[in-house]
């Protein structure tokens, strides 16, 4: 089955209008405890996204750092592309939330700006790396 959590960072998931991430977790394990019990072995299949607005770099490694924990090998993750006439297209281009006229969600810059919250999302073979740029060393540094 396909889902999109999107992210895991909860204010994050406010600007996108969708639910706490707990709400997932609680789904997926309601999902598997019922597959267990009709002897089916179903797998979920996340899709996220990288670079929102409102998505700060450690926000991205929390996202990765979550899942890590819980498991997680996501192979869909998207970079954000704003759309006219949508409530992130407008935190995208005004930097502001126009639901809650909150402010100080700076426009990303671009693909450069995402490529790295993206390449955290994602388990990336070592070769690649240098793919992942500074963000990559700067997340290697930590461990």
């Amino acid at each position: 089955m396909k889902l999109a959590p999107e992210h895991a960072s909860d204010d994050v998931l406010r600007l996108m209008n969708k639910p706490r991430f707990e709400k997932y977790e609680q789904f997926e394990d309601r999902y598997r405890k019922a597959c267990g019990e009709i002897g089916k072995d179903q797998y979920l299949v996340n899709y996220f996204i990288a670079g929102h607005p409102g998505t700060t770099l450690k926000a991205a490694v929390d996202l990765f750092e979550k899942l890590v924990s819980r498991n997680y090998s996501p192979e869909q993750v998207q970079e954000f592309i704003p759309l006219p006439m949508t409530r992130a297209g407008v935190q995208y281009a005004a930097g502001i939330d126009p639901i809650t006229k909150g402010n100080g969600l700076r426009p990303q810059g671009g693909p450069r700006a995402a490529a790295p919250q993206g390449a955290h999302a994602v388990e990336v073979p070592r070769e690649s790396q240098p793919l992942r740029g500074g963000a990559a060393r700067a997340w290697d540094a930590r461990i």
